[in-house]
């Protein structure tokens, strides 16, 4: 009677600990998917913080170089970010920033932005027609190709401009409605620098 009554115990025992053990990695791992959207999502708005701000300097007065390299670097704590310079090697997961400097007038002046998987799958079109305005309709020809041309918005409303002068061209994997999308590039165009 008493092998019986150990055995009770030891199985009851046993099946506490597993209780506990399940629990414990259940919520660890609840604890865990929290942290990466939380990351997730500050990620994105401070990437939505550094096109907003890169786009407002550019678009009223220009943009220094070293004011490029100032927010880039300030920006850097958020997440990866580098100025492209030719010759340079960037970091798998980094966001890279190039500038196409208009060489004569009438040229336009463009920062771009390359995304890395890990951030451009993550970082929604919703966010930044929310944050910047809509997408500008597609042209008649826009779906007869696999990928998708760049989506523009128009920046002249966020930005409170006088004139259309600025947008943004995002190149995106797949079509606006498509529910995984990731976002490859950003382009900032200036049309009067």
């Amino acid at each position: 009677m008493d092998i019986k009554r150990l055995n009770k115990t030891v199985f009851l025992s046993y099946l506490t600990l597993i209780i506990f053990v399940v629990a414990g990695c259940s919520s660890e791992n609840k604890r865990k998917r929290i942290s990466n959207n939380e990351n997730v999502k500050a990620v994105n708005e401070h990437l939505v913080g550094f096109i907003d701000l890169v786009a407002g300097k550019l678009a009223h007065g220009g943009l220094a170089d070293g004011e490029l390299v100032t927010l880039t670097d300030s920006f850097s704590r958020y997440f990866p970010i580098v100025i492209y310079r030719e010759g340079d090697s960037v970091p798998e997961h980094t966001v890279m920033v190039t500038r196409n400097r208009s060489v004569s007038a009438g040229e336009p002046e463009r920062i771009s932005l390359s995304l890395p998987e890990a951030i451009g799958s993550n970082l929604s079109l919703k966010l930044l027609t929310d944050h910047f305005g809509p997408l500008a309709p597609e042209g008649i020809l826009a779906r007869e190709h696999e990928t998708p041309f760049p989506f523009t918005i128009a920046l002249k409303s966020h930005l409170k401009l006088p004139e259309e002068n600025m947008s943004m061209h995002i190149a995106a994997s797949d079509y606006p409605e498509a529910k995984n999308n990731q976002i490859k590039s950003i382009e900032l165009i200036n049309l009067n620098p």
